[in-house]
């Protein structure tokens, strides 16, 4: 499980960021708001997998997974609209794939799962 350790921080250690940002000044309260509302989504998503993975051999791995691609799709259109005030394509790209590199490491927590459950030592 040092995996979904990892995540969490990951998830905190994002919010913190971005609520450091919006305190000093730097990131607008209307466009943090979005950004902060997103990573307290992404929190809430990776409970969620974190229950069901909780469940052992019986957790439905499937579920969890349909848990992060939903998020990826909303975190993925909400960038795209503007709406954080990320207007540039490249930037938003950037954070694209930033948001990739998350949802691959909640991915392969949920294949290593998958493996061990299989009988697999991964």
């Amino acid at each position: 499980m040092a995996d979904n350790a990892i995540l969490a921080q990951f998830v905190d250690t994002a919010e913190q960021g971005t609520e450091l940002v919006n305190t000093s000044g730097a990131l607008p309260d209307d466009v943090a708001r979005p950004v902060i509302t997103l990573e307290q989504k992404f929190a809430d998503v990776h409970e969620k997998i974190t229950a069901i993975l909780n469940l052992g051999p019986s957790a439905d791995l499937s579920k969890a997974a349909e848990l992060l691609n939903q998020f990826e799709k909303d975190a993925n259109a909400l960038i795209a609209s503007g709406e954080i005030g990320i207007k540039n394509p490249k930037t938003q790209m950037t954070i694209s794939a930033d948001l990739r590199n998350a949802v691959a490491l909640a991915d392969a927590l949920l294949s290593d799962i998958q493996l061990v459950k299989n009988g697999v030592n991964p």
